[in-house]
C-alpha cells in the first residue's frame, strides 16, 4: 500500500482541526442557551406561585359576596313570581267583568279577539276549579264561557250556511277530476275560520252539536244537488246511438218500421209510394238505427249520471270534512252528511234492479242494456266508493254497494240468457210480406253490436265468477266467452229464421226471405270485430251461411221457373206444315207463358232484396235460366204461322222485353 505524501497529511490535519473548532463553538452556544432557559424557568415558577397565592386569597374574599348575591337574586325572583301570581289571581277575578262585553256579542267581525278572550276565560275557569271551586266568580265565568260556546256554535253554523251552495250537476260533471280531488268546496278563508271554531268546539266537548249543525247544512247541499238531477239536468233515458249507424248499416227501414202480416198466398201489405219502396229496396244494409227499439247510448242512463254526481259529491264532502274537523271526527260527520244519501242511492239501485228484472220478463231486452253500462262504471269506481263509504258504519254500506253490483251482474247474465232463449221461443213471428230482412234479425244484430260495446263486461259476466273478485278487465278467456256467446246467438237466430220461414206458402218468397236474412248475417260477420271474435269460436258458421244462401237460390229458381220449363219445351212440329191441333198447342203455350210471366213479374216486383249485390246476382240467375229457354222457343215458333189472324195476341213479349221485365224483380213494389 502506498504512503500518502506529507502535504496531503498536513491538509487532512488542518481539516480535522477546523471541524473540531467548529463543533466546540456549537457546544459552547448550546451550553449557554441551556443556562438561560433554566434561569427563565425559575422566574416563571416564581411568578405562577405568586399568582396562585393571590388567586386563592381573592377567592376567599369573593365567595361570601357571591353567595350573598345569589341569595338576593333568588329572593328577587321569588318576589317577582309572587307579584305575578298575585296579579294573575287579581286578573282572574276581573276576567268576567272585562270579557262579558266581548263574549256576549257575535264573533263574526272579531273572531281572533273573541277566541283570545275565550282562552282567557278558560284559564280563569281552570284556576278557580283547581283553587277555589266554590267561589262565585267561578260560576260567573262558567256561565260566560257557555255563552261564548253558544255564540261560536251559532257563528259556525252561520258561516257554513252562508257559504254553502248547491252546485249544478252539469257543472260538477264538467269539472276536471283533479279539481274534484283537490279543490275545496269553500274558500280558504272560510275553511280556516271554520277550522278555528271547530277546534274550540272540539276542546269544549261540544262536538255532537257541531257535527249535527255541519251535517244539516252540508246534507242539504248534497240533497239539493242530487235533486237537480230529477229536474231535468240528467240526460234522457234513451238516446240515439250514432255509433250503430256508422259501425254497421242495417236492413231497409221498412222492415224496422212495420210488422207485415203473411197471407195464405205469401202475404200482402198496404201499398206504399213507389219512390219510397224503391229507395228502401236499394238501401243495402243501411240500418236506420233510430227505428230500432231502445238504441242505448253509453253512460246515458240516469242512474249512471246519479252515480257520477254522487261519487263526486262524496269526494268533495270528505275533503271538506278533513280540512275542518279533526281526523277522529271525519267519520261521524260523514255518517251524518252522507249516510242518508247513500241509503237513498242503494234503495234507488235496488228499485232499478227490480225495474230491469220486469223488463227482462217483458222481453224488452234493449231497455236492459243499461245494466252492462252500470256494471262497467260501478266496477271502475268501486275503489273510490270504498275509500269514502268506509266512514259510513264500516262494512255494512260497503257490503250493500257490492251487493247492488252483484245484483246488476246477475241481471246481466239473465239478460243474455233470456235474450237467446227468446229468439228460439219466438216461433210465431210475423213475417214481412216482401221477404226482406226480418225485424228480428235486425234487432238481434243491433243487440249484439250494443253488447259488444261492453265486451270486457259481457265476457267476464259470462265466465264463472268467484264472489271475492269483481275484475272486468279484458282477458283471452273473456274474449272467448263473448265470441262463443255471439256465435251461439247467431246459430239460434238462423234456426229460428228457418222455422219461421215455413209460414210462407209461396216457396219462392220463402227462399228470398231466407237469402236476405242469411246474406245479412254473412255481411254482419264480415264487419270488424265480429269476424275474428265470432268465427274463432264457430269457424263453420260463415261457410254454412254461404252454402245455405246457395241452396236457397236453387230452391228459389226451381220454385219460380219449374212450370216454365214444360211450357217452353220444343215439340217436333214441322215448320210451314203444322196441323190445327199443333197450332192450338202453340197458342196455348204462348198464352200460358204470357199469363205465368205476368203473374211472376207482378209477384216478384213486390219481393224485396235490399242488398244490391245479391239482388243483381238473383236477377242474373233468372235471366240465365229463363231467357235461353224463351229465345229458343220464340225463335222456333214466332214465324211458324200458328196464328194467321191475330199473332200479336200471343206474341206479347220479345226476348229483350223479357230480359227487361226480369230486371225489375225485387224492387219491393206492391
Amino acid at each position: 500500500m502506498a504512503v500518502p505524501p506529507e502535504r496531503d497529511v498536513a491538509k487532512l490535519r488542518r481539516q480535522a482541526e477546523d471541524k473540531l473548532q467548529a463543533d466546540t463553538l456549537r457546544c459552547n452556544a448550546v451550553h449557554e442557551g441551556l443556562q438561560k432557559s433554566q434561569e427563565v424557568t425559575k422566574k416563571m415558577v416564581s411568578v405562577l406561585s405568586s399568582f396562585g397565592e393571590r388567586l386563592s386569597n381573592l377567592e376567599s374574599v369573593i365567595r361570601p359576596v357571591h353567595m350573598e348575591t345569589m341569595n338576593l337574586t333568588r329572593a328577587r325572583d321569588t318576589m317577582r313570581q309572587t307579584m305575578q301570581l298575585l296579579q294573575d289571581i287579581e286578573s282572574f277575578h276581573e276576567v268576567s267583568t272585562k270579557s262579558e262585553t266581548i263574549l256576549q256579542q257575535s264573533p263574526s267581525h272579531q273572531l281572533d279577539s273573541y277566541l283570545s278572550t275565550m282562552d282567557t276565560v278558560r284559564k280563569a275557569v281552570i284556576y278557580f276549579e283547581d283553587h277555589n271551586p266554590a267561589h262565585p266568580e267561578k260560576t260567573r265565568l262558567t256561565r260566560l264561557q257557555n255563552t261564548g260556546y253558544r255564540f261560536l256554535e251559532h257563528e259556525f253554523h252561520q258561516v257554513l250556511e252562508r257559504h254553502s251552495f248547491a252546485i249544478e250537476p252539469d257543472k260538477l260533471l264538467e269539472m276536471p277530476d283533479e279539481s274534484v280531488s283537490s279543490a275545496l268546496v269553500l274558500s280558504a278563508d272560510v275553511v280556516e275560520t271554520l277550522h278555528k271554531i271547530a277546534n274550540w268546539l272540539t276542546e269544549a266537548d261540544t262536538t255532537a252539536e257541531m257535527i249535527r249543525s255541519m251535517a244539516k247544512v252540508r246534507s242539504n247541499v248534497v240533497t239539493a244537488t242530487l235533486a237537480a238531477l230529477s229536474d231535468g239536468s240528467s240526460p234522457p233515458k234513451e238516446q240515439r246511438n250514432p255509433r250503430l249507424s256508422m259501425a254497421f248499416p242495417s236492413a231497409k227501414g221498412s222492415a224496422l218500421k212495420r210488422q207485415a202480416s203473411t197471407s195464405k198466398k205469401g202475404g200482402s201489405a198496404a201499398a206504399a209510394p213507389d219512390a219510397a219502396r224503391k229507395a228502401d229496396a236499394r238501401s243495402a244494409l243501411d240500418m236506420e238505427t233510430e227505428n230500432r227499439p231502445g238504441a242505448y247510448v253509453r253512460n246515458s242512463h240516469p242512474f249512471i249520471t246519479y252515480t257520477r254526481v254522487l261519487l263526486r259529491l262524496l269526494r268533495r264532502e270528505a275533503l271538506l270534512a278533513a280540512h275542518i274537523v279533526k281526523e277522529n271526527l271525519v267519520g261521524p260527520l260523514l255518517r251524518n252528511v252522507l249516510g242518508p244519501v247513500m241509503d237513498t242511492y242503494i234503495s234507488q239501485g235496488e228499485l232499478l234492479v227490480g225495474s230491469i228484472g220486469r223488463k227482462i220478463a217483458a222481453q224488452n231486452f234493449f231497455a236492459c242494456l243499461c245494466v252492462f253500462d252500470m256494471i262497467a262504471y260501478m266496477s271502475t269506481k268501486q275503489t273510490e266508493f270504498e275509500k269514502i263509504i268506509k266512514y259510513l258504519d264500516g262494512n255494512d254500506c260497503v257490503d250493500r254497494f257490492l251487493g247492488l253490483l252483484h245484483n246488476f251482474i246477475e241481471l246481466a247474465k239473465t239478460t243474455l240468457q233470456d235474450f237467446q232463449s227468446d229468439i228460439l221461443a219466438d216461433s210465431a213471428v210475423r213475417l214481412p210480406a216482401d221477404g226482406t230482412v226480418h225485424e228480428a234479425t235486425s234487432n238481434v244484430l243491433g243487440f249484439m253490436m250494443q253488447v259488444h260495446e261492453y265486451a270486457e263486461v259481457v265476457g267476464n259476466v259470462l265466465l264463472p265468477r268467484r264472489e271475492d273478485t269483481l275484475s272486468f278487465a279484458a282477458t283471452p278467456e273473456s274474449s272467448r266467452a263473448l265470441g262463443k256467446y255471439l256465435a251461439s246467438v247467431l246459430d239460434t237466430l238462423q234456426v229460428n229464421l228457418a222455422r219461421a220461414s215455413r209460414q210462407y206458402e209461396h216457396e219462392a218468397l220463402r227462399a228470398v226471405f231466407l237469402m236476405n236474412n242469411y246474406d245479412y248475417l254473412l255481411r254482419f260477420l264480415a264487419t270488424a270485430p265480429f269476424r275474428d271474435l265470432v268465427l274463432k269460436q264457430n269457424a263453420q258458421l260463415e261457410d254454412r251461411l254461404r252454402d245455405d244462401i246457395q241452396s236457397q237460390r236453387q230452391d228459389y229458381l226451381g220454385a219460380t221457373w219449374h212450370t216454365f220449363r214444360d211450357t217452353l219445351a220444343l215439340s217436333d212440329y214441322h215448320e210451314g206444315n203444322i196441323t190445327k191441333k199443333e197450332k192450338e198447342d202453340i197458342k196455348t203455350r204462348y198464352t200460358r207463358f204470357n199469363d205465368d210471366f205476368d203473374r211472376t213479374v207482378h209477384e216478384q216486383q213486390a219481393f224485396s232484396v235490399p242488398n244490391e249485390q245479391l239482388r243483381q246476382t238473383l236477377r242474373q240467375a233468372n235471366t240465365d235460366l229463363l231467357l235461353p229457354l224463351f229465345k229458343r222457343f220464340d225463335m222456333h215458333y214466332r214465324h211458324s204461322g200458328f196464328s194467321a189472324k191475330n199473332p200479336q195476341k200471343y206474341l206479347r213479349f220479345t226476348p229483350d222485353e223479357v230480359q227487361e221485365r226480369l230486371s225489375t224483380f225485387f224492387e219491393g213494389i206492391m
